[in-house]
């Protein structure tokens, strides 16, 4: 990946939190700690995907989506006034889900460590 491409997609990224935090005043993203949590660009510069990640019930996110999309012109015109580039991308979201995927192999690790140790210590029991 070219240094450009990289810097604008960190750049992207702080923006768009900024935006979402301040600017944005639909009430299904307000008061959601959402966290922007990496910017893909496509190759001509012209696409932005971002990815969500928030703690919300699988139906909200659905709502967040939604609301982000809807306003994605809005925010793609707040990133021009903010963005020093020629062309100022367009931005669709999607829900970055590997928080949650982390956390349900964590949780699965964790009990089979407890399984694990459980047998050791009741075979340690039946030796004494």
């Amino acid at each position: 990946m070219s240094k450009r491409k990289e810097k604008l997609e960190h750049q992207i990224q702080k923006e768009l939190i900024e935006i979402i935090r301040s600017e944005l005043d639909d009430p299904r993203v307000q008061d959601v700690l959402l966290s922007v949590t990496k910017v893909r660009i496509s190759n001509d510069l012209r696409h932005a995907r971002a990815f969500i990640s928030s703690i919300v019930k699988s139906e909200e996110r659905g709502e967040i989506l939604d609301a982000l999309n809807a306003a994605s012109g809005y925010i793609q015109a707040l990133l021009g006034k903010r963005l020093k580039i020629k062309f100022t991308p367009t931005v669709s979201f999607d829900y970055d889900d590997s928080i949650e995927y982390g956390s349900k192999i964590e949780k699965i690790l964790d009990e089979l460590d407890k399984k694990e140790h459980g047998s050791e210590d009741s075979e340690n029991n039946r030796k004494e």
